[in-house]
């Protein structure tokens, strides 16, 4: 794990604790997705932040493993989001 990524400091410290060695450690995730030394990130964030975050990571290059559901809402998230082929997708 290169980075951690939490708006609770005090979390992420008790987190990176556990850890072998010590990672970057940012409160903000937009920064954290302009490193270029983080190749692919974990979304496990409440779940109307899925989407956002997700198109966010894969926008700055990143490959992204995000947690269930993708949205919160009963529309298909592909409804509410751009696809990789969709002009509104590129940076």
């Amino acid at each position: 794990m290169v980075a951690i990524c939490d708006i609770v400091e005090s979390k992420m410290h008790d987190y990176a604790k556990e850890l072998p060695h010590k990672p970057k450690m940012y409160v903000d995730y937009r920064k954290m997705l302009r490193d270029k030394e983080i190749d692919a990130v974990f979304v496990g964030t409440p779940n109307q932040l899925h989407v956002p975050m997700a198109i966010a990571a894969l926008k700055a290059g990143k490959h992204v493993l995000c947690t269930k559901p993708l949205a919160d809402c009963r529309a298909p998230p592909r409804s509410s989001s751009p696809s990789p082929a969709s002009p509104a997708w590129s940076t």
